[in-house]
């Protein structure tokens, strides 16, 4: 053994190496296992990465492999604290290179033995590749089950996977409409305001320029302009009475309009008093400063 290195547990950029480490590994098996347990299929309809032999997409596998291999070069860190030279060698010229024949698996071949059983059925499947990772049994499944955050999840990867999710939902008898990404959320309500436009997939840019242009507030407008003036609230801490004045004055300036509005003074303002000897003097010729005439 050698003398321990305490010095790692003091000096932060130690502290972040392991952090970016300990990220390092935890976001390829994360992936990688959440991919693996059936509940995102779809990447199994993906195109496979490159330099990859097999016609199956494997990277699943690939990222669990590399995810394992770095999780093993972690616990060398503890003997590197120790001072355990033989230990750390040993973590870094033996199991570290474990995983990575699974990485060289994942790149030429990956035995179907070693794949899920959701995985091994579509494979087995007849109509393979050409059908959905998702059996029909799987579906009904997922649809009955509680709703929560993972069951939506698994909804919206059906969807990505070719399944007909409104019609799956309908048959199943569940209310509403089926959970749906953020965009496609946008762009279903998009499409819908297009249409109450007017506005159709026929038209070329121009003509749907001008129906937007037709459709949008008056020239001078703004959208805070054509909205209703709202009251002021009667707990703004000014008290009962001058709430209710801020109130009549708000209505009545709504049905005079601003115009009229110009030149008139608020009701209750006065001008301050004068201090004696705040008047200014005449000059010497016997005028007064404009404004200050008595």
């Amino acid at each position: 053994m050698t003398e321990p290195n305490i010095d790692i547990l003091t000096n932060p950029v130690s502290w972040v190496f392991l952090l970016f480490v300990v990220a390092l590994a935890a976001v390829p098996l994360w992936t990688g296992g959440r991919m693996l347990r059936g509940t995102v299929r779809h990447w199994t309809l993906a195109p496979k990465i490159p330099f990859q032999i097999p016609d199956r997409n494997t990277w699943p596998f690939i990222l669990v492999s590399f995810g394992l291999a770095i999780s093993i070069a972690i616990l060398s860190i503890p003997f590197e604290i120790a001072g355990w030279e033989h230990g750390r060698q040993f973590i870094w010229n033996g199991p570290f290179w474990i995983p990575w024949v699974g990485v060289a698996l994942g790149v030429f071949y990956w035995p179907l033995a070693l794949t899920p059983r959701w995985y091994k059925r579509w494979v087995n499947h007849e109509d393979y590749p050409d059908v959905s990772p998702w059996r029909p049994e799987e579906v009904r499944a997922v649809l009955t089950r509680p709703a929560d955050k993972k069951r939506d999840r698994m909804i919206r990867d059906m969807g990505w996977c070719g399944i007909d999710v409104k019609a799956a939902w309908s048959e199943a008898g569940l209310p509403g409409e089926p959970p749906e990404e953020w965009w496609a959320k946008a762009t279903r309500q998009g499409d819908q305001k297009y249409a109450d436009m007017g506005i159709t997939e026929d038209m070329d840019a121009f003509q749907r320029a001008d129906i937007i242009r037709s459709c949008a507030p008056p020239e001078g407008q703004s959208r805070q302009e054509s909205r209703p003036l709202d009251p002021p609230r009667l707990t703004d801490g000014l008290g009962t009475k001058a709430s209710a004045r801020r109130l009549a004055e708000t209505e009545a300036a709504a049905e005079t309009g601003p115009r009229e509005q110009l030149g008139r003074r608020r009701p209750g303002l006065r001008r301050p008093a004068e201090s004696p000897g705040s008047r200014s003097a005449p000059d010497p010729g016997g005028r007064w400063p404009i404004g200050c005439a008595p």
